[in-house]
């Protein structure tokens, strides 16, 4: 499902699926990836949604432009993975491929 808004929720989810016993939530952005104000939205959806959901985010940039500080602040908000322009091809297995 795409553009899922859930009750007493401002944000809506770009992506939402679930698959395998797992429910994924995916942030897409092209261009600028949103700094701060991106990490609050996926952490105040990770609340609502639970800790065993996994957050990602996905942006058309290329990797070398997504800031270090973006990615370790991500990091920190347990964000898994941040996809970029150059594995948007294997999306799929990123987001299904099961690693601790």
């Amino acid at each position: 499902m795409w553009h899922v808004k859930l009750a007493g929720l401002e944000n809506e989810l770009d992506v939402a699926a679930t698959g395998w016993g797992r429910f994924v939530v995916v942030e897409c952005k092209s261009g600028d990836p949103g700094g701060q104000e991106t990490l609050n939205k996926l952490q105040a959806l990770r609340q609502r949604v639970g800790l065993f959901a996994r957050m990602c985010f996905v942006s058309s940039l290329p990797e070398k432009e997504i800031p270090v500080s973006f990615r370790d602040r991500a990091r920190e908000y347990g964000i898994r993975d941040i996809i970029t322009r150059e594995s948007l091809r294997t999306i799929a297995e990123i987001l299904t491929e099961t690693r601790g």
